[in-house]
């Protein structure tokens, strides 16, 4: 982990409209670059589905916000696009992951069966 310390701020905040209860303050180590990226422009580079609905999960949770107000370390980011045709229609899952000790184990479990979809069926 490249955190060197971690503040949790509760106050109230009000960014673009929207209201928040706590900010969180990072402060990474001092060799560390983190590579920021939108969540739209971590969409563009890894999906080609413009037209289609696209579905984006981190760390299994479905992201329900719009895409545009979150910026990810691309550094700390598992990345898998799925895809799936229902109904004539293009669905991309995107999945991200962050870099956990425990996702890493996931994943290289995942490794084993064809599909994510096989690995839920038997999980």
């Amino acid at each position: 982990m490249q955190i060197d310390d971690m503040n949790i701020e509760k106050k109230e905040i009000e960014l673009q409209g929207r209201k928040y209860y706590a900010q969180v303050f990072l402060k990474m180590k001092g060799d560390y670059n983190p590579k920021m990226i939108s969540l739209v422009d971590l969409y563009k580079k890894y999906t080609n589905n413009q037209n289609g609905l696209t579905l984006l999960m981190i760390d299994n949770y479905l992201q329900k916000d719009s895409f545009d107000d979150y910026y990810v370390d691309e550094n700390n980011l598992i990345i898998i696009v799925d895809s799936v045709k229902k109904d004539e229609q293009n669905i991309k899952l995107v999945r991200l992951w962050t870099k956990s000790e425990k996702n890493i184990e996931m994943l290289k479990e995942i490794r084993l069966f064809k599909t994510i979809e096989e690995y839920n069926k038997r999980h």
